[in-house]
């Protein structure tokens, strides 16, 4: 039986992943291999949002329990906001940047809808101790399980935009 806390995920990251798939909808694929001087592509944000989900996803499942945590929406609410954000620049970790594994946009989306379906069955193998679970984030230190489910949507939402801003230097409008 699914929990609500894996309920409320599980429309998170299908809703972000929803809105990844709408964006690449949207843009035609020739500028999808373009990116301004210091910039990932479009195709580069694909691939490491992939990456990262797939790393992230694993880690949590292989993560230490703790006490059993409770629900903090205050701190669940500013942590997605922060990792959501464009504001602040953030330089992955070599092992997520992109690697050019892809040619073409829609190999790097079958990639992603692969990862996205593994990411999602991670999610149900852990649900009962989402919060319970201790995750080591590399930016905020050590969080819940459902704090790191959380961060997957909310850092797929951070490239959704960052492919809508390189869309706009494209002179190309996307719906948001």
């Amino acid at each position: 039986m699914q929990t609500s806390d894996g309920a409320n995920l599980e429309r998170e990251l299908q809703g972000s992943a929803d809105a990844l798939s709408q964006a690449v909808s949207e843009l035609p694929e020739s500028i999808w291999q373009k990116a301004p001087a210091g910039r990932w592509s479009g195709l580069e944000c694909v691939e490491h949002i992939a990456l990262v989900a797939d790393g992230f996803s694993r880690q949590i499942v292989t993560s230490p329990m703790g006490a059993e945590g409770v629900a903090n929406p205050e701190r669940e609410a500013d942590l997605y906001r922060m990792v959501h954000s464009r504001e602040r620049a953030i330089s992955a970790p070599q092992v997520v940047q992109p690697r050019n594994r892809f040619t073409t946009l829609s190999d790097a989306m079958a990639h992603f809808r692969q990862i996205h379906t593994e990411v999602l069955n991670r999610l149900k193998q852990v649900e009962p101790h989402l919060r319970s679970l201790q995750v080591q984030y590399p930016v905020l230190g050590l969080i819940t399980g459902y704090e790191a489910f959380l961060t997957i949507g909310a850092h797929t939402m951070r490239h959704v935009a960052q492919i809508h801003e390189l869309a706009a230097t494209e002179g190309v409008t996307v719906a948001q």
